[in-house]
């Protein structure tokens, strides 16, 4: 589980409410399976949410219909409980939200490895730029300090 929380990197996007979950792993089979199960078990998770929450509402309803006298206010009870009941029947406790895989994992054809020659080539170059900065912000210091001692 310590796996998990640390390497499946989630986002989610604020505007569509789309979670988008993201897991390297060496092996790519495995992380299929992690990523597969661990939305299992969060539909799993959001179907006993839902479902508990039809539970409370529908408890609170039939409360409030035994201790209710007014006959339009009780209709409006009946009423509203029958769409939670008929809720519960046919989203089978999914009510409210919906968990549905938008693109199935993807695997990389073939594994990444790193390419020695890129590595050695940016690094040479990086090493050439940083000098450069240092070489130009010590003549810059030199300068200055000859032209305030003038």
């Amino acid at each position: 589980m310590q796996y998990l929380e640390n390497n499946i990197v989630s986002e989610l996007e604020a505007n569509t409410n789309v979670l988008t979950l993201h897991l390297d792993h060496r092996d790519p089979e495995i992380a299929r399976t992690l990523l597969s199960s661990s939305v299992e078990t969060l539909d799993n998770l959001m179907a006993a949410t839902a479902q508990r929450e039809l539970q409370e509402r529908e408890r609170f309803l039939r409360d409030r219909l035994r201790r209710e006298q007014n006959q339009t206010l009780t209709d409006d009870i009946v009423q509203r409980l029958s769409s939670i009941l008929s809720a519960r029947v046919d989203n089978e406790g999914r009510a409210g939200y919906a968990i549905s895989v938008l693109d199935p994992v993807y695997m990389e054809p073939r594994p990444v490895s790193p390419r020695p020659t890129l590595v050695i080539a940016v690094s040479i170059f990086g090493g050439l730029v940083l000098a450069f900065v240092i070489v130009s912000a010590l003549g810059i210091f030199r300068l200055s300090k000859k032209i305030r001692a003038t």
